[in-house]
């Protein structure tokens, strides 16, 4: 099940408390069961059972400035996008399913706030994110926006690192997570890299304390491990760098 940013604030947000509890519940439903670019296929009689109540999309007039009605018939939740990624990259793993719905529903216009050519718009964009990229510190470049700017939007999961089955819970049911993980280590042992990267900083003076933190160090770690496990040529210049590693970290990926 696909896990997501919810902002705990809306609830004092001024347009929201006006609306009645069948809408609340309405527009809570659509940011859940819109897909990745916030774009809603509408199916009002499920959207009706899942309320409880009958439902139409009459019923979004009260927060129509909220979403759009696209040309195709599909609803688009306006400020899904922002508040879920911040800043898209199409380098990004996490952020491809976002630009297959941009592009599906012929949303680049009113997501980039532009209205030139799609080709010249993007190539711009791309632009941009390789000056951003360079300024980028490398445990960063797996943008599951799960950054320190992102994570203070949610609140904090502590984990304690002693209980280790409640880790694996916490890392290995979040669906969307594993998915962009399998994506952008391909051919890699995503259960082995986690046994690895658990044994070393569990051990450290200093070890994760919070979910997104664990996130981040198996996706740092999977990006040193080859899939050869060091078997070619590459593979024993990629044990010079986890011998590098070790000796400046402590405890590596070997020890």
């Amino acid at each position: 099940m696909a896990k997501r940013f919810t902002d705990t604030g809306i609830w004092e947000k001024e347009w929201f408390m006006k609306l009645s509890p069948k809408h609340k519940c309405l527009f809570r439903y659509l940011t859940e069961r819109c897909d990745a670019a916030g774009v809603w296929e509408p199916n009002w009689k499920l959207a009706s059972i899942y309320i409880g109540e009958d439902v139409d999309f009459s019923d979004t007039v009260p927060f129509s400035d909220q979403l759009e009605k696209l040309p195709n018939g599909k609803i688009w939740l306006t400020g899904f996008i922002t508040f879920q990624y911040g800043k898209l990259s199409d380098k990004s793993p996490a952020h491809i399913p976002v630009f297959k719905s941009i592009e599906k529903n012929s949303l680049y216009d009113r997501v980039f706030n532009r209205v030139s050519n799609r080709v010249v718009e993007k190539e711009k964009y791309k632009e941009e994110d390789k000056e951003e990229v360079k300024e980028s510190k490398p445990d960063f470049e797996f943008q599951y926006e799960l950054k320190e700017q992102a994570a203070k939007s949610i609140p904090e999961i502590k984990v304690n690192v002693n209980q280790k089955p409640e880790l694996i819970e916490a890392l290995f049911t979040d669906e969307i997570y594993v998915e962009q993980l399998q994506m952008a280590h391909r051919g890699k042992n995503i259960k082995e890299a986690f046994e690895e990267c658990y044994t070393h900083h569990s051990n450290a003076p200093n070890p994760p304390q919070e979910v997104w933190e664990w996130k981040q160090k198996l996706n740092t770690w999977l990006s040193i491990k080859r899939k050869d496990n060091g078997t070619t040529k590459k593979g024993t210049d990629n044990n010079s760098r986890r011998e590098a590693f070790a000796k400046r970290y402590g405890s590596g990926p070997n020890s």
